[in-house]
């Protein structure tokens, strides 16, 4: 991917680093996941310890959104 920050300077930037920013800016260090229908934000609470909050769950398009960019992502990993 190439972006141009000024007419006169070419920036490159790796693609990979770019969803990953995506995904950081959207769940930072947490995790997206489904059980029985519903979608949560996991996260690590301490020492390895995780959870979630039963009662804040994530909506399904929030989940599909960051699921499309992880697939994306493992894609460009997997293709270099």
């Amino acid at each position: 991917m190439k972006v141009y920050g000024t007419i006169r300077e070419k920036v490159d930037i790796d693609p990979i680093d770019v969803i990953e920013k995506l995904i950081k800016n959207e769940i930072g260090e947490d995790w997206v996941f489904e059980e029985e229908g519903y979608f949560f934000q996991g996260f690590e609470v301490r020492g390895g310890n995780h959870g979630w909050d039963d009662k804040k769950g994530i909506t399904k398009e929030f989940y599909d959104h960051i699921m499309n960019l992880t697939n994306v992502l493992n894609y460009l990993k997997n293709k270099k």
